[in-house]
């Protein structure tokens, strides 16, 4: 897998890649690991920890900043390692929804110089110039090979930003699976097991298996925290997409995880899953006050109480947060829900509504 102007599309909009240094311009590839801190320091979500990709031989790390609200522009870092190509990289990039592409080349400079000074040492000689150059063909100083976006990344994703990167030593190549610790793997382990609990769980509350137990499972790793789990037996398949959105550290983008199920030579059929945790996923967005551009506040979150309403037409669930009562209301026929708020008088008044996926 080689990482050269890679981005990826995160929830609807494109993130891309980034990095972090060290003494000099060579001696930061030497560890990059260590670069991966840097971005979580910044408040960017993890998109990928330090490890193997997904996809290819490449390790790698991935941050972002979320985009919800008001955000006028989104950050991005990757490192990577790539044994296939050979190469360690490094990049930062800049999403801006709301600049114009001299406000965001500025701004992306910034990032830039303050992510170097960090560092100890300065930008690089003509990295400005090549992110702001309307090319991308790539440059070629002492060794280490550069690249920007150019004018039509610009253009069709709204994305200024840089890769920097160069010949991995043959130490590091080898150095790569002992870069993840035993703690690591154990704590991505328990993690993984967690989620894959709420699967089983799901499945065996949707009525459309004897016994959830004994489901056989197939775990596909998405991005951090987020899982792709197969439960199959003889007489069909779950799929179930999860993300740990308990911890704040994570882009989620959502609360509560997405099941279907498809019967043997049948249809995928979406099923209801989680539905109190979606509910309280709508209601903390409803009335969050952060400005970090979060899409789950996780501090509001932790303060609702969520009761559920045994209904035979409706999933009716009751919420209390900080001395106000709200309810979410689901129609079993189609999943069509409103969310309302309970006023002094006891009236209830909607709040959104939707169809709860």
């Amino acid at each position: 897998m080689l990482f050269r102007v890679l981005r990826f599309v995160f929830f609807g909009t494109v993130f891309s890649l980034g990095w972090v240094a060290s003494a000099t311009a060579a001696d930061v590839f030497d560890q990059p690991k260590a670069l991966c801190d840097y971005f979580e320091s910044l408040g960017m979500k993890t998109q990928f920890r330090w490890g193997p990709a997904p996809r290819g031989n490449a390790y790698v790390c991935q941050y972002a900043d979320e985009f919800g609200g008001n955000t006028r522009f989104v950050r991005g870092g990757h490192v990577y390692v790539d044994p296939d190509s050979g190469k360690v990289g490094i990049a930062l990039s800049l999403q801006g929804f709301q600049l114009v592409r001299a406000e965001a080349i500025d701004t992306m400079t910034e990032y830039a110089t303050k992510f170097f000074q960090a560092r100890g040492q300065p930008m690089p000689a003509g990295l400005a110039e090549v992110i702001a150059a309307d090319g991308d063909e790539p440059r070629h100083v002492g060794g280490l090979e550069l690249s920007g976006y150019g004018a039509d990344t610009w253009q069709k994703q709204r994305a200024v930003g840089f890769t920097l990167s160069r010949k991995a030593s043959a130490a590091l190549l080898a150095s790569l699976k002992q870069s993840v610790t035993p703690a690591e793997r154990g704590k991505e382990a328990q993690v993984r097991d967690v989620l894959v609990a709420r699967c089983r769980k799901a499945a065996g509350e949707s009525g459309r298996t004897a016994d959830a137990a004994k489901l056989k499972s197939t775990v596909t790793p998405l991005s951090a925290s987020r899982i792709l789990v197969k439960l199959t037996d003889s007489e069909g398949e779950f799929s179930c997409q999860v993300c740990d959105d308990t911890d704040p550290s994570v882009n989620c983008g959502t609360m509560g995880l997405q099941l279907s199920h498809k019967i043997n030579n049948g249809e995928s059929i979406n099923l209801p899953a989680e539905l109190g945790r979606k509910c309280e996923y709508y209601l903390q967005k409803e009335l969050s006050r952060a400005t970090d551009g979060s899409f789950i506040d996780h501090a509001l979150v932790a303060r609702i109480k969520t009761t559920e309403v045994k209904n035979e037409k409706r999933f009716v669930f009751e919420h209390e947060l900080d001395g106000q009562n709200y309810r979410c209301v689901i129609r079993k026929d189609d999943l069509n829900f409103t969310l309302e708020h309970r006023t002094g008088k006891g009236e209830w008044h909607g709040m959104v509504g939707g169809v709860m996926l």
